[in-house]
């Protein structure tokens, strides 16, 4: 059983007690490196979003308050993205967010009309008073995502000689493998995994820096296959 570092509620699913132990322990694991990997970051001085999701929800994740909390405190800045569902009556677990993390984007996909887009715009500025609350329009702005069927093909003509700045981040998946960007889900850049070597060692290696530096370029993105397909040019949200 391969496991994400992502489980929730997985006592109540476990009925033998010794494989439920194996998994806690194997959690607990996980949660250790993360704090070691926070650790990590701030020492390096890593000053862009931090954020402990990927293509997930993590507000369900039920570690994410002491590992926000920890990553906080040793000064880093978290964003997070949400579909807001798992939020939307939990007021008390709002109060504990705010303030905690910098920024949340909300996505929206339910709306009708621009009446019920403001309307849920309002709703969701009025839940956090300390935190930025922005939001992502998908469904009106769909094309960022490669190999969707609404992505923006054409696009990519259009920005293929601009520059590229989406990989200010640094993103991390679950097997510790970490991505250019993104949209470098597969992790095809190859940079390195952070359960064999130091965060240090893979952001600044010298493979990692070239990278950055061609992308920085006008044309850059046209040295590297996954780059060519992109048509990413600036994050789709608003304020």
């Amino acid at each position: 059983m391969k496991l994400s570092a992502y489980s929730v509620g997985i006592s109540d699913l476990i009925a033998n007690k010794e494989t439920n132990d194996k998994i806690i322990n194997e959690i607990t694991k996980k949660k250790r490196k993360v704090k070691d990997i926070i650790d990590q970051a701030a020492r390096i001085g890593y000053k862009g979003p931090t954020g402990f999701h990927r293509l997930s929800e993590p507000f369900l994740d039920k570690r994410y308050l002491e590992i926000a909390t920890y990553a906080k405190k040793k000064g880093l800045m978290i964003s997070e993205y949400s579909n807001g569902d798992v939020l939307k009556n939990k007021p008390d677990f709002i109060k504990k967010l705010d303030g905690l993390i910098d920024k949340i984007t909300i996505g929206l996909y339910d709306y009708k009309d621009h009446k019920e887009r403001e309307e849920l715009m309002n709703f969701w500025r009025n839940q956090f008073n300390k935190t930025k609350v922005e939001f992502s329009l998908a469904g009106e702005f769909p094309v960022i995502r490669q190999n969707s069927d609404l992505y923006d093909k054409d696009l990519i003509s259009k920005v293929i000689n601009n520059r590229c700045f989406g990989t200010n981040g640094l993103r991390i998946r679950y097997d510790g493998e970490v991505s250019l960007c993104c949209e470098d889900d597969q992790c095809t850049f190859n940079l390195g995994n952070v359960f064999e070597s130091t965060l240090e060692d893979i952001w600044w290696s010298e493979k990692h820096v070239n990278i950055i530096k061609t992308l920085r370029k006008h044309g850059g993105r046209k040295n590297y296959p996954l780059c060519k397909k992109c048509a990413l040019t600036l994050p789709v949200t608003t304020g």
